[in-house]
């Protein structure tokens, strides 16, 4: 869990248990949807343990941990009928508490505090604690208005900003299968809202999307470096920049051109900068008459920046708009013919092989390149 975030609930444990324990619980209307009595149940993070004692007026048999040990302390005082089904636990290795064994895992406000690199870990530590055929039931914020540009409220308290359609997929590559998905308007605060996903822990045995990506590396026909480098791009962008990614109602997810073309300049820029000549394409060879398409432009810029510091140079000055009006200009020339290469090579042919067909799509209307949610997962997690 982030440090920052475990620090402020053990420091305002008092203040925090007291206030959730005066107002109702939001996911309570769904308890008898997704849990039976006699159910054995784990609230992870039970903070100030209301959903627990709640949930043993539903016949549950309820355990909680918490991150913090000063919540479970207050927890313990609050509810001392619980005091020994409550105990510390800490996302993402959680371990088995409590003998593992579940039928059900209740997981609300958790998620969101973890750092997104995180998330895979958590979820399978959550897949493990459970039987099969278990249910999940899992909250998270939709619309958060005070989170700056960080992911942190004015607390400090990180929010990683994962949206549903993210943690639905996540958690369906784990073999849940969703059974609910609702989402509420905030009880106590305008213009904030929360999500709320029910599973059900149930193996498919389908073709995996991680499958079809290792298709396009092996059994694809390859004449160039260019389906590595897409799939690398897009696989850093998902794990380090996934905020670029626009979610569609179809399915789909559309990154824009422009962020995968500047990856693209950065990793054939030390390839081309290097004096021992590396051929990218099939029959590629110095001077010959068709050599990578932005050979010749990014080779020049290259050159440009030898003196100033090379590449490390190029990157400050980029990302601070430092470049001079001609370099801009051979700049653009170099994103443009990275660009198309990117569209009519790799985009247009990668997953040719397989029988689900290509992986990816061109919008020329928001210039982005589409491709599956479930597809964009998997990159996500390499």
């Amino acid at each position: 869990m982030d440090e920052l975030t475990l620090r402020y609930y053990s420091e305002e444990a008092k203040n925090i248990s007291d206030k959730y324990n005066n107002v109702s619980s939001g996911l309570q209307k769904y308890f008898s949807t997704v849990f039976v009595e006699g159910m054995k149940i784990l609230d992870i993070g039970c903070g100030s343990g209301r959903d627990m004692a709640i949930l043993t007026q539903y016949g549950i048999d309820i355990y909680g941990v918490d991150a913090s040990p000063e919540m479970v302390q207050y927890a313990q005082e609050k509810y001392p009928e619980l005091q020994a089904k409550i105990d510390i636990g800490v996302l993402p290795n959680l371990g088995k508490p409590f003998g593992g064994e579940f039928d059900g895992v209740l997981c609300s406000a958790v998620l969101m505090h973890l750092p997104k690199e995180e998330l895979f870990d958590a979820a399978f530590s959550i897949r493990n604690l459970m039987k099969e055929g278990g249910r999940l039931l899992v909250s998270m914020p939709h619309d958060r208005p005070d989170i700056d540009e960080h992911c942190r409220d004015s607390k400090g308290r990180l929010f990683n900003s994962v949206k549903p359609e993210y943690l639905q997929l996540l958690f369906e590559r784990l073999g849940f299968s969703i059974i609910g998905k609702w989402k509420t308007e905030d009880s106590t605060r305008p213009g904030y809202s929360w999500f709320t996903i029910a599973f059900n822990l149930k193996y498919s045995g389908s073709i995996r999307p991680i499958d079809q990506v290792e298709s396009v590396l092996t059994r694809d026909k390859k004449t160039a470096t260019y389906k590595l480098a897409l799939i690398r791009a897009f696989s850093e962008v998902a794990i380090i920049e996934y905020k670029t990614a626009r979610w569609l109602e179809n399915g789909m997810v559309g990154i824009p051109l422009s962020v995968i073309a500047e990856k693209w300049l950065y990793y054939y820029w030390p390839i081309f900068e290097s004096t021992t000549f590396i051929p990218q394409i099939r029959g590629e060879e110095v001077s010959c008459s068709r050599p990578v398409a932005f050979r010749a432009s990014l080779t020049e810029l290259i050159i440009k920046y030898k003196r100033k510091g090379g590449l490390n140079q190029f990157v400050l000055d980029f990302r601070s708009n430092r470049i001079d009006k001609d370099t801009m200009k051979l700049l653009n020339v170099v994103l443009h013919k990275i660009g198309y290469t990117i569209v009519s090579g790799p985009v247009t042919y990668a997953g040719g092989s397989l029988e689900s067909g290509r992986l990816f799509k061109y919008d020329r209307n928001n210039r982005e390149i589409l491709l599956n949610s479930e597809i964009w997962i998997e990159l996500s997690l390499m």
